[in-house]
């Protein structure tokens, strides 16, 4: 049996030696040491005359052992005396592990022993010098982006910074570890990447900033305007748009200046006026005109809104006698997106963006590498890490704060920040750091074999693949916090010293944790630390979910170092005992931008979904209960595997090498027993052998057959082992480890050969299909993210971003490409591109943003395809015949005579939104055309149908618009997936629940023949439920429809006629009261056709509403229900001589395409005798298609028109309606259907 063996290890004082007679009398001196003992040990330094510092140590006896015990300060006289000579000599007692002070006193009080913790080492010093100077370099990364914004850079274009900048994060530190490991030059890695960190630094101030016009406010006691420096492309665009401005900078130009002066506001019936301050910030909205003269534009506004007023213009009286004109500056004005414009120049992005890229690699790198040496540093001479990163700590918390200082000192008097002074001191301080490290006096450890091979061993090693998901977790939750606890803050109404406080306090209480982290962890153990702080996690999210007071989440920040410092320095501890031999930089570049880069990233970007789907107090509780489940599986983890395996300490303490073999405990055992029977066989060579292949074990990866053994073993004559035993197991695993490497090197290379062949298929393709796309005129593209940014805006900014854009492009060219994202999206404008998709029996599928309706509406006949879809039009086209919807006027006639009788509350001349009134009326139409049940949503708007009639519409839309929900898994996790099957469980019992009772109703009627009467009824009933008792009579038949496919079908019918016929009428209404001369001949045209207001409405009567038809079509080309029909081609198209591979999503947008002047002549007018006759056999067959056109046109439009009609007539034999928003204010939202963000506010007048 083998026999334990352990040290006795005692520090009992530094003791310095200095070598007479030069370096070779220092290594006799190192060979009269024995290699091993079992009695304490007596760490020295020894100072070599040629100024190099080297650790050795003095065995003793066994302290325990009475009977032998020495004094270890007794030891050094038996080393030869003309070697060293003491330079001072300590004071002991008799007993080795007691120390004696100079008074003679037995044990150090507890005051001495704090002083000697808080006394820093001197041969530290150096080390704690640099670490501070490189880590101020650092605290100019805050200044980075506010610099950014000077030069130009726009959000979106930060936001792509952002997002590519993890890229530099990872692969410079991960290349120049394994460039310092492989060379083992650490020194000249870190000075050159804190050179060019100094370098790139400077380099900063050399990017040209973008030339952007400035905006100016005049405003004077006549009126004011809005005066570019100079008129772009984009001025005849912004006439008569809707402006967002910020001013700033407000003076008077007069002498002497007024200390404040005013601005008034004035309206028709209200004014108001604010008191402005040179440092006053005023933002105003509104709709503007622009004027041009001799090359100066200038806005003026129309409708100025402030503070949620509403007023026709803007004035500054005069403060002084003298006329005293107030000019502002705009801070943000608006951009022209123009690809024209030379304000779009890509060489400030271009630039910033590769000087970020290189600076983070640099600086990135840098501190990996600088990590790395302080850990070899603290190897050699002992120390404990968290002692060294205090002062850095602190001085990366005050540093932010003076260099702010420096830049508003240096600033002063200038019209923007000025950052020279700081950019050239971060520089100075760079390169002081650098000329410092070359002063480090330090040994690294070369890799022993391989590189590539243990660079394998490394990323395969499942504990260190386990050590980086930790390392990642954590990041996530760190990542999370600080980049959410501060917007938490805000959102409790914070003010912002309580921001400042909360960073200040989480920063000192950060101090004592690193102080003491290296105790903690030789206390707790690893494990134990990352453990505690996944339930810290939990417990300060879960707890921020409830507290409402501010300064709470203050005190909960106390504890933030324990979740992150201390787990840090666990993290830096824990690379060396995990790296292989000569790999410990490379360990550190994988740690770091896992906690750093992808870590944190996951945190931020995960957050931000969550807070944007749960809200914060939603986003908090998961990442809580997220932090709770990794906490129990760990320690799930811990108990069933890792303590059974390593037993109670860390996995990680059995992997130190010996210093002379660099092979693990158990190889270096059966060496020694190798060695042992080489000299009783003899036989040299074949031994020579046997020890390569034991060494082989190790060389695969150390730390996979680590196992907690001690540090010293017993004397060779205590060995006392059966050999044969040991020669098997040798045998048996080398045998086994030759398989396993032929094995694993056979599925590797055919996994990666698979690869790599279907990788590079997929790239040719993607390839081919990009160079297609490209050809396509259309706005440039970033890698990737494609033109996502350019529409990274709100979901209510969503369509007017895209009609700006196509507006612009459509003067160019018939059609466009851009990048959502990796996917291409063709938007086509002209009627001779649109009649290529529309007309085309090929290309028939629905886009994948229709997949989204698959849950409600299944695959009806909107969203089915291929033969299904053929076959479910065939079958429903009967449904619509003009007989069967003759028999619907009773239902249209009924339902609009409930809502005028509704209307005539509001008919008092007073403001309302008519919106809601014309929804349920429509919705009630439907409901009873398709299924024959009166839902009375316009007596009862709060029932549960209704409101889930109007969620489940929102929820569809906010998939759409959120990229991050269109996955089904993610939905499900993180979105609102619960209210959607609640609002699926509400609308399909009703469909069911309908289906069933008409089935039954409808078999009786077929079991009991009744008499001819009732046939009659019972014909009259079946027509005015074609549609449902259709389907129910297909189903009777035996045509494969069952009650699912029923429902699919009502609920698809429903669905298309409930919203876009409300939005129908509502859009020709707002027109009609735009526009009082076209209502009036609306209203003569309906006196001379019906001879009552009440009387109801037939099918000849409908016939003769020509006007009033032509009005509704009009509004439906200038507001479509539905602005966007989008279809995914099944095979490659030609379209305007370009080539569209198949696959590619193609966009026609009805909203441009019902704009073109070619076709329509002074396209915003609102000319309803555009639909005459004469006129529309002049257009195109496809310029004008709000119901599509071709094979898959709306099958109901003949229904719709019909309802809009009636409808519409109701309201206009009753009222007279005035529009109260103007064209110019209207705000869209193209949503499932277009319609006005603030709804259809009207005035209605009884008509005498």
């Amino acid at each position: 049996m083998l026999r334990k063996r352990t040290i006795w290890e005692v520090r009992l004082c530094e003791i310095s030696y200095e070598f007479m007679y030069g370096d070779q009398q220092k290594e006799a001196a190192e060979s009269y040491l024995p290699a091993w003992s079992g009695g304490c040990c007596l760490n020295i330094t020894v100072v070599s005359n040629t100024g190099k510092n080297l650790s050795t140590s003095l065995p003793t006896k066994n302290p325990y052992d009475t009977a032998s015990s020495v004094s270890c300060g007794s030891l050094y006289p038996t080393l030869p005396s003309l070697l060293l000579r003491p330079q001072s000599t300590p004071a002991y007692d008799t007993h080795p592990f007691r120390m004696t002070d100079y008074g003679g006193e037995k044990r150090k009080r507890w005051w001495a022993k704090v002083k000697d913790e808080l006394t820093p080492r001197r041969d530290l010093l150096l080390l704690k010098l640099v670490l501070t100077l490189h880590i101020i370099g650092f605290s100019f990364l805050p200044f980075m982006t506010p610099y950014a914004r000077q030069l130009g850079i726009t959000y979106n274009e930060m936001a792509i910074i952002f997002a590519l900048e993890p890229i530099s994060a990872i692969l410079g530190p991960l290349i120049a570890g394994m460039l310092a490991d492989k060379t083992g030059r650490y020194k000249l890695v870190v000075v050159v990447t804190i050179i060019m960190s100094a370098v790139f630094t400077i380099l900063l101030l050399y990017i040209p900033a973008t030339p952007l016009p400035t905006l100016t406010l005049t405003c004077h006691t006549a009126g004011h305007s809005l005066i570019w420096d100079s008129c772009d492309i984009c001025q005849d665009q912004r006439n008569n748009t809707f402006l967002h401005l910020h001013l700033q900078n407000c003076e008077a130009k007069c002498v002497p200046p007024p200390a404040e002066f005013e601005m008034c506001f004035t309206g028709d019936y209200n004014n108001s006026c604010i008191t402005l301050y040179p440092d006053a910030q005023v933002t105003l909205n509104g709709t503007v005109v622009t004027t041009v003269k001799k090359n100066i534009c200038s806005y003026t506004w129309t409708e100025v809104r402030h503070e949620g007023q509403v007023y026709s213009g803007l004035k500054c009286p005069d403060p002084n006698p003298d006329p005293c004109p107030v000019r502002c500056q705009v801070s943000s004005p608006p951009h022209c997106t123009h690809p024209d414009d030379p304000s779009n120049s890509p060489l400030t992005f271009w630039m910033y963006f590769l000087h970020r890229q290189f600076w983070k690699t640099f600086t990135m790198s840098g501190y990996t590498i600088m990590t790395a040496i302080t850990i070899a540093i603290l190897k050699e001479r002992g120390g404990e890490y968290g002692k060294q990163r205090v002062i850095p700590l602190i001085a990366s918390s005050i540093t932010p704060v003076v260099i702010g200082a420096l830049v508003d000192w240096y600033s002063e008097g200038q019209d923007q920040s000025d950052y020279t002074l700081a950019v050239y001191i971060t520089a100075l301080f760079y390169l002081i750091t650098a000329a410092l490290v070359t002063r480090l006096d330090f040994m690294v450890e070369k890799p022993q074999h391989n590189m590539l091979v243990d660079l394998r061993c490394l990323v395969t090693s499942i504990e260190v693949d386990a050590f980086l998901f930790v390392v990642f977790c954590l990041g996530a939750n760190w990542g999370f916090q600080e980049s959410f606890i501060y917007v938490y803050l805000r959102s409790l109404d914070a003010p912002y010293y309580i921001l400042g406080l909360a960073s200040f306090t989480s920063k000192v209480s950060a101090v004592p944790v690193v102080f003491l982290a290296d105790k903690i962890l030789n206390k707790c153990g690893y494990h134990s630390v990352f453990i505690f702080s996944f339930f810290l996690y939990f417990l300060n999210n879960f707890a921020c979910s409830y507290i409402r007071a501010p300064w709470m989440v203050v005190a909960l920040l106390v504890t933030k170092p324990l979740g992150f410092n201390l787990p840090y320095m666990g993290m830096i501890k824990l690379c060396p005992r995990l790296a292989p031999k000569g790999l410990l930089a490379t360990m550190n570049g994988l740690m770091n931008p896992t906690l750093f880069t992808f870590g944190f990233a996951a945190g931020s970007s995960l957050g931000g979904v969550l807070v944007g789907s749960l809200g914060m107090t939603g986003a908090f509780r998961t990442f809580a209960y997220t932090s709770l489940g990794l906490g129990i599986c760990y320690i799930a983890l811990y108990i069933l595997y890792i303590r059974r395996r390593y037993g109670r300490d860390d996995c990680v303490q059995g992997t130190k090498e010996s210093t002379e073999t660099g092979t693990t405990e158990e190889g270096r055992i059966l060496e020694e027993i190798m060695l042992k029977e080489e000299e009783q066989n003899g036989n040299v060579e074949e031994q020579k052998v046997e020890k390569d292949e034991v060494r082989k074990i190790d060389k695969v990866c150390p730390m996979l057959t680590a196992r907690p053994t001690p540090e010293a073993g017993p004397p060779e004559d205590e060995i006392d082992v059966t050999l044969k035993p040991i020669k098997r197991l040798r045998y048996r695993m080398t045998w086994q480890l030759k398989m396993v490497e032929l094995g694993s090197s056979l599925v590797t290379y055919s996994v990666l050969t698979l690869l790599t062949v279907m990788l590079a298929n997929w790239f040719y393709k993607r390839r081919q299909k990009v160079l297609l796309i490209e050809q396509i005129p259309g706005p440039k593209a970033l890698p990737i993210l494609g033109n996502a940014l350019e529409v990274n805006v709100e979901p209510r900014d969503l369509f007017q971003v895209i009609s700006g854009g196509s507006y612009i492009w459509s003067q160019i060219t018939p059609l466009m490409r851009v990048w959502a994202g990796p996917f291409p999206l063709i938007q086509l404008f002209k009627c001779s591109v649109v009649e290529v998709i529309l007309s085309s029996n090929k290309h028939l599928d629905k886009s994948r943003d229709y997949t989204f309706l698959h849950p409600w509406l299944g695959t009806g006949l909107l969203t089915s395809t291929g033969s299904k879809w053929h076959s479910r039009r065939k079958m429903l086209t009967p449904a619509f015949h003009f007989k069967i919807l003759e028999d619907f006027l009773e239902v249209f006639n009924s339902q609009s005579t409930k809502m005028v009788e509704k209307l005539a509350k509001k008919a008092d001349g007073q403001r309302f939104d008519i919106f809601p009134y014309i929804t349920l009326c429509t919705l009630d139409v439907i409901c009873e055309t398709a299924m024959g049940v009166n839902i009375k949503a316009q007596d009862n708007s709060d029932s549960d149908y209704v409101k889930a009639v109007y969620r489940i519409g929102a929820l569809v839309q906010q998939r759409q618009a959120r990229p991050w929900l269109q996955s089904d898994l993610l939905y499900r996790l993180i979105g609102s997936s619960k209210e959607h099957d609640a609002c699926l469980k509400i609308l399909h019992g009703f469909s069911y629940g309908t289906i069933r009772s008409r089935r039954i109703e409808f078999q009786k009627e077929k079991t009991n023949k009744l008499a001819k009467h009732m046939d009659d009824e019972i014909i009259g009933k079946k027509r005015r439920l074609a549609f449902l008792d259709l389907l129910l009579e297909y189903s009777e038949e035996g045509r494969g429809l069952s009650d699912e496919d029923i429902r699919e079908e009502v609920d698809t019918f429903m669905f298309e006629g409930h919203d876009t016929t409300a939005a129908a009428i509502n859009w020709s209404l707002y027109l009609l009261g735009c526009h009082p001369e076209i209502q009036a001949r609306v209203h003569e045209e309906l006196d001379m056709i019906f001879s009552s207001p009440d009387q109801p409405v037939t099918m000849a009567e409908l016939r003769e509403m020509k006007l009033t038809e032509n009005c509704i079509k009009e509004a439906l080309r200038l507001f479509p229900s539905v602005p966007f029909l989008a279809r995914e081609l099944q095979e490659e198209a030609v379209i305007d001589n370009y080539r569209i591979p198949e696959g590619t999503t193609v966009m026609v947008v009805t909203y441009r395409l019902h704009r073109d002047p070619d076709q329509f002549p002074d396209p915003e007018r609102f000319d309803p005798d555009r639909f005459l006759p004469e006129n529309v056999s002049k257009r195109h067959p496809y310029a004008y298609v709000p119901f599509s056109a071709g094979p898959r046109n709306c099958i109901g439009q003949k229904f719709a028109l019909m309802e809009e009609k009636i409808l519409l007539s109701s309201i206009l034999r009753k009222y007279r309606a005035e529009s109260c928003t103007r064209r110019e204010d209207l705000r869209l939202l193209g949503e499932l259907i277009l319609r006005p963000e603030n709804g259809n506010t009207v005035k209605l007048f009884p008509r005498v």
